[in-house]
């Protein structure tokens, strides 16, 4: 004899089926106050925010683009846009525009929390659990860091090409890793974690960048120096990366 479906059961079928689930899961992670409303700068690379534009985190906490306030997405390390689009390009348009005023001085928030909140934001803008962990690792290891009330920041433990590719490796292969975990990771233990044999899969994958791109960022992150450079022409996107076979 067949059971009717509890209406809380069909309720919430009709919430998968009509797309409304997305919307509740990201809410898990805080919400925004809106659609930002930004203008070009004359040098086509800045923008302004003409009206204020808020992210209130799970927790309550809100962080505001306040207008005026002027935005580049350069608090994501731009030696990454490569592999993962530009600030502007994806679903994680929202948190960038937070995150890089938290980023300019006069500084409200430590480092730490400031990267958090980026990963927090970008999930509740849309973006898949794996990209928005590895786009974090990229803020947290290789980002810009701040003093607060005189106490210096600590010196990434991770500087090379190398060990990003380990991280991303490491955290597809983790998917419940956690950011704190994330942020505890090290060059030794990473190494540890991603065989030698795992790390070359890795940088093969997708085939995102040539040799000669590479080289460039393995010098830059060992220098600390985050600038733009580099072709893109001949590297490849995420989703070719979600499709490389392992």
């Amino acid at each position: 004899m067949k059971t009717a479906m509890p209406i809380a059961s069909v309720a919430m079928f009709l919430l998968f089926a009509l797309g409304a689930a997305p919307t509740a899961f990201a809410a898990d992670f805080g919400s925004f106050s809106g659609d930002p409303i930004l203008s070009w700068d004359r040098d086509g690379r800045t923008m302004m925010v003409i009206d204020d534009f808020t992210y209130t985190d799970s927790r309550g906490n809100k962080w505001t683009a306040g207008k005026g306030a002027r935005v580049d997405g350069a608090s994501i390390p731009q030696l990454f846009w490569s592999l993962v689009g530009g600030p502007f390009e994806g679903q994680y348009r929202n948190a960038s525009i937070v995150h890089d005023t938290e980023c300019t001085a006069p500084y409200r928030h430590r480092w730490q929390d400031v990267h958090e909140m980026f990963y927090e934001a970008s999930r509740a803008g849309g973006v898949g659990w794996l990209k928005a962990k590895v786009m974090f690792a990229a803020v947290y290891h290789f980002g810009p860091r701040w003093p607060m009330k005189d106490e210096k920041p600590e010196t990434s433990r991770l500087s090379s090409v190398d060990d990003f590719f380990r991280i991303r490796s490491f955290i597809r292969r983790n998917s419940e890793i956690s950011i704190q975990a994330i942020e505890g990771l090290t060059h030794e233990s990473l190494a540890a974690q991603v065989s030698d044999l795992a790390l070359d899969a890795e940088r093969r994958c997708g085939a995102e960048m040539d040799q000669t791109y590479i080289h460039y960022l393995d010098e830059k992150l060992s220098r600390g120096e985050f600038v733009p450079g580099g072709s893109r022409e001949r590297q490849g996107s995420w989703e070719n990366y979600l499709r490389c076979e392992r």
